[in-house]
């Protein structure tokens, strides 16, 4: 955490902007986008064999990518769910949602923080400066400040990044963005690093908000699912790398020469044309050595078991999840549903923070108190609900649903627990509707006259 003491003036000074960026680290975002994508990093940087004629394989096994990947669909692969009492509310708020395309956006806030530990939302208005708009920024690009508070506050976000002219890279810039409670400054370099005397502010506004415009999702360690486990990917990179390396040099076997000396010399022409000339009574044989495959592969698969169990993030490819039923699957998944609920609460924390900032704007509110404002508005509190993607055991689900009725369980309390209701509030709606539409429909029947009370009467009037 990067904490300051802001000037009298409330901004922070060229000189404080520049130590900030410049003793920031950063580097951790680009390496864990490396494991994510298969460039582990570790072994892509280890150095080559003195001998060319030496095979240097440097096999990296995306084990970050796969940790991250199953992590991330199982937590946000179903759509996340906002329910409130308020419906008139709900529905505007639904709006700035859908206008910032807000699936997308959740979808990239699960991925980095599975793979960084750590997310960043910006708030900004639209081209028409009145549609909110938000954006998630790369982690490597912007850094949040905090004060000196028992609590650290939010005082500033600092947005640096490169704008680049391909046609003549001597007109390529740095524009550093600092955003405060109400101001937006802008500085430009040019220079290929950032220093107290080459910041030029360009720009100082308002920027329309009551409060720093940024959103954290993160706690004070940022680990994505992977970071604990680096060494042992690079491990497994290593073990996988040295094998290839035996296999494709040949050193499984060795050459032995009879009946004849070979000079020093003709040894590097003999590697690159793999080609003798023997002398007549010479003999060429080869001299075998046995790798323990089985102990290489018990120790990759003690690697292996070792990423997933520090991890927590279990491998669902393994014999163990064969097969199972609902019941013994959620017991075999308690460590991993730990994890995912920590980075539930994360999310769903960054959630509600991106909430009070829609709600400061849309009401007008320029001291904005999430207490106060839900005392004021209590039905617009907003359930923020998640689905794990899992497979479910619908005929248990349906027979404890018929259990809870019997018991005089509420409905919604039922439709909460059914796995394939997504939405509880719609659902009950949709029942209230059709019990409505039948109860009109048996109205009209017994309104409408019968066909023998019909014919009665007519007898009788005859």
């Amino acid at each position: 955490m990067i904490q300051v003491q802001l000037p009298d003036d409330g901004l922070l000074t060229t000189e404080q902007i520049a130590y900030i960026i410049n003793n920031t680290d950063l580097d951790k975002f680009q390496e864990n986008d490396n494991y994510f994508t298969g460039n582990n990093p570790t072994i892509l940087a280890k150095d080559d064999p003195d001998d060319d004629h030496f095979p240097n394989n440097k096999t990296t096994v995306p084990y970050g990518r796969k940790l991250s990947l199953t992590t991330k669909n199982y937590m946000f692969n179903k759509p996340v769910v906002y329910t409130s009492e308020d419906e008139s509310y709900l529905e505007e708020l639904q709006k700035v949602f859908d206008n910032n395309m807000n699936m997308e956006k959740v979808d990239e806030i699960g991925l980095d923080l599975v793979v960084h530990g750590a997310s960043y939302k910006l708030f900004y208005f639209g081209e028409n400066g009145k549609d909110i708009k938000y954006s998630i920024i790369k982690g490597g690009e912007i850094i949040p400040v905090y004060d000196y508070n028992i609590e650290p506050n939010l005082v500033c976000a600092i947005r640096f990044f490169t704008i680049s002219d391909f046609l003549d890279s001597s007109k390529d810039k740095i524009v550093v963005e600092c955003y405060y409670d109400t101001r937006l400054v802008k500085y430009e370099t040019t220079d290929s690093t950032i220093s107290q005397a080459s910041l030029i502010q360009k720009d100082s506004n308002i920027h329309g908000f009551s409060q720093v415009p940024l959103v954290v999702y993160g706690d004070e360690w940022q680990l994505g699912v992977f970071d604990a486990v680096k060494k042992l990917i690079d491990g497994v990179d290593t073990i996988t790398s040295t094998n290839l390396n035996e296999i494709e040099a040949f050193r499984l076997a060795y050459l032995v020469m009879t009946g004849q000396k070979i000079h020093e010399d003709d040894v590097e022409k003999i590697k690159e044309k793999r080609f003798f000339e023997l002398e007549p009574d010479s003999t060429l044989d080869y001299l075998t050595k046995t790798i323990d495959g089985e102990f290489h592969g018990s120790v990759i698969d003690f690697l292996v078991s070792e990423i997933h169990k520090q991890s927590g993030v279990p491998d669902f490819a393994s014999k163990d999840f064969a097969a199972e039923s609902g019941i013994a699957l959620r017991y075999k998944l308690m460590g991993f549903e730990n994890l995912a609920s920590s980075i539930e609460y994360i999310f769903k924390r960054g959630e509600q923070d991106s909430i009070d900032i829609i709600n400061s704007v849309t009401d007008n509110i320029d001291d904005y108190n999430r207490f106060e404002y839900y005392n004021t508005y209590p039905d617009r509190r907003i359930e923020i609900k998640m689905f794990r993607n899992i497979p479910e055991n619908d005929s248990e689900a349906v027979a404890l649903a018929n259990q809870l009725k019997l018991l005089g369980v509420s409905m919604e309390k039922i439709l909460d627990l059914l796995p394939m209701i997504e939405n509880t509030e719609e659902e009950l709606e949709k029942i209230k509707e059709e019990k409505e539409a039948n109860m009109e429909m048996f109205n009209s029947q017994m309104n409408e006259p019968r066909e023998d009370e019909n014919a009665d009467t007519d007898e009788d009037n005859n």
